[in-house]
């Protein structure tokens, strides 16, 4: 296995976040890291590169996860949002994952092997699609 993956066919935002290597998760607002501090490293199929090294979480950091979401779904401004407003935001997601869609391809390529060009054709399409979907719920649903 190598230490460096090849990131030479890839576009300067793809490039930028590979480069950074280690990556924290996102809860509750805040980028942290497992608090037992484990982490493990995501592996490029294409030629066995360490392209990333997230963190392990754990059975704390899974209920540290689930407390943050719960306390933001009960208590933070989600559930206080006119219906219109929750679209509004769901429809900017999509939006901006359709705005930066080539570098989530190449990083969903390096990151499962397939090509970018169906990366980005199917898996970003429809998440784009998904969360626009989603977003017509938003003020259909009492």
């Amino acid at each position: 296995m190598t230490n460096t993956p090849n990131t030479a066919l890839l576009g300067s935002g793809a490039r930028a976040f590979i480069d950074r290597r280690n990556h924290p998760m996102l809860i509750g607002g805040a980028w942290v890291d497992a608090i037992d501090g484990a982490r493990f490293d995501v592996i490029d199929p294409a030629d066995e590169s360490v392209i990333a090294s997230v963190p392990s979480a754990g059975r704390a950091d899974v209920e540290r996860a689930v407390q943050a979401a719960t306390l933001a779904f009960e208590h933070g401004a989600w559930p206080n949002l006119r219906p219109a407003e929750r679209q509004r935001l769901l429809l900017k997601l999509a939006d901006l994952i359709e705005r930066d869609a080539q570098v989530l391809a190449e990083i969903e390529s390096v990151d499962n092997g397939k090509s970018a060009v169906v990366a980005r054709a199917v898996d970003i399409a429809l998440t784009v699609d998904f969360f626009r979907y989603m977003a017509g719920w938003a003020t259909k649903i009492e």
